[in-house]
């Protein structure tokens, strides 16, 4: 894969994949994330993910140097609002 030359000839990415982690308390999305983000980053991109909870992510995504975010929450108020059930819903 190519890179794309910066002004301090270092090589940089080609591209950025951004993987966003589901809202949910088990970590089965992060293991099942991982193998792809791993692929990816041997293929020579840079992998960055947006998380939930960023206790998981120190622990799972830290120990592979994965740079990482948290993802905005949605808050919706009034009687006939209810929280998204899934990333879709926002």
């Amino acid at each position: 894969m190519e890179s794309k030359q910066n002004p301090r000839n270092r090589a940089l990415p080609l591209i950025t994949v951004l993987i966003v982690w589901q809202y949910g308390a088990n970590l089965g999305h992060i293991g099942r994330l991982l193998p792809i983000a791993r692929s990816l980053r041997a293929s020579g991109a840079n992998v960055v993910f947006a998380v939930g909870d960023a206790e998981a992510a120190q622990t799972y995504l830290g120990a592979e140097a994965f740079d990482w975010c948290l993802a905005p929450r949605v808050t919706l108020s009034g009687p006939h609002l209810r929280p998204p059930v899934n990333q879709a819903e926002c």
